[in-house]
């Protein structure tokens, strides 16, 4: 089984900075040149590279594709946060729980997932991200000084 989506939630932080959570961030994600436009835009594909030579992740699937998919998908994930006020859109729950069905159908190996890689892998990269964005806290204050 691959990673989900929803294994952020015992990171509330972290899922907030990955789908740049308004309710979290506020108006600060429409500054121009707010922290999260200084993170790399390869952390999709680096992350999903590491997954796939651990053996958590199909080796035969496009993972560039996938990883350009979910950064496209990322920014506009906060419009259906909550439920739906219109009939033919769904809930922000709903959506996560169907783009982590896809993502487990798609990237799982058929032989099954090496998940303790894959769980690491998960951890080493969100204490990486974690370190990226406090070092890009510390650079900004330092420029405000």
């Amino acid at each position: 089984m691959f990673v989900k989506v929803t294994a952020l939630k015992p990171f509330p932080l972290m899922a907030a900075i990955l789908t740049r959570d308004e309710e979290i961030f506020g108006k600060y994600l429409r500054k121009l040149g707010n922290l999260f436009t200084r993170l790399p835009s390869s952390l999709t594909l680096e992350f999903l590279q590491a997954m796939q030579e651990a053996g958590a992740v199909c080796q035969d699937v496009n993972i560039a594709a996938i990883a350009f998919i979910l950064d496209t998908l990322t920014p506009h994930l906060e419009a259906f946060r909550g439920n739906s006020s219109r009939s033919n859109r769904p809930s922000f729950d709903v959506l996560m729980e169907t783009i982590a069905e896809m993502l487990e159908r798609m990237l799982t190996p058929a032989s099954g997932a090496n998940l303790v890689a894959g769980k690491a892998i998960l951890l080493h990269g969100l204490d990486q991200a974690q370190a990226r964005f406090t070092e890009a806290l510390e650079q900004r204050k330092k420029g405000n000084t």
